[in-house]
């Protein structure tokens, strides 16, 4: 996904600078500014790169977290084997953005939670704990995770079981005994 620039060239950084700025709190320019760049990242979502397409996609979730075109590409994106492993945590992170519609069956958390790269796992639990309260399945995955070889892992599993809304004696036995653990933030997540 790389023309050895940097993820996607100039004008997947163009888009990826303006998504920051679009998510500022008191975003600058004007709100005929915003409608052109706006319909500028509609175009893109069809582009050739799959990076400029993220990078539109995750602008236009900055600017409305319910633009479902948006939604759709960062989903198809999460689900093509090729992508990226440090797109795949920053697409979870814009989906929780774009929170409407998401769901623990849209999401291939199962797949997610246990992928080889520790960002993926962490952003992964991050997200299943907003968007996926109530799911049993997940909770199990999570309390997988309290084992994980990675702190920042075991503590977003432990903070995404608290968000869970589901409660079993596997679980409080799990989050008890992670309560322990050797990183202090971890402990205190649990």
């Amino acid at each position: 996904h790389s023309d050895g620039r940097g993820f996607g060239g100039p004008l997947a950084g163009a888009a990826r600078w303006l998504s920051g700025v679009a998510a500022m709190p008191e975003r600058p320019g004007s709100a005929d500014d915003w409608t052109a760049i706006r319909g500028r990242w509609q175009a893109l979502l069809s582009h050739d790169d799959p990076d400029v397409r993220f990078e539109a996609a995750r602008g236009l979730v900055s600017l409305d977290g319910r633009d479902d075109a948006a939604a759709n590409v960062l989903l198809t994106l999460l689900n093509e084997p090729e992508t990226h492993p440090a797109m795949l945590a920053a697409i979870l992170k814009s989906l929780t953005d774009a929170a409407a519609g998401m769901t623990a069956e849209t999401i291939p958390f199962s797949i997610l939670l246990r992928h080889d790269q520790a960002q993926v796992r962490e952003q992964a639990a991050r997200t299943a704990g907003i968007l996926a309260p109530g799911s049993v399945e997940l909770a199990d995955e999570l309390v997988a995770l309290l084992d994980d070889e990675e702190p920042h892992v075991r503590e977003e599993a432990a903070r995404a079981l608290g968000k869970s809304g589901v409660w079993t004696a596997a679980i409080a036995a799990a989050l008890a005994a992670a309560a322990n653990d050797e990183d202090a933030l971890v402990a205190e997540a649990a």
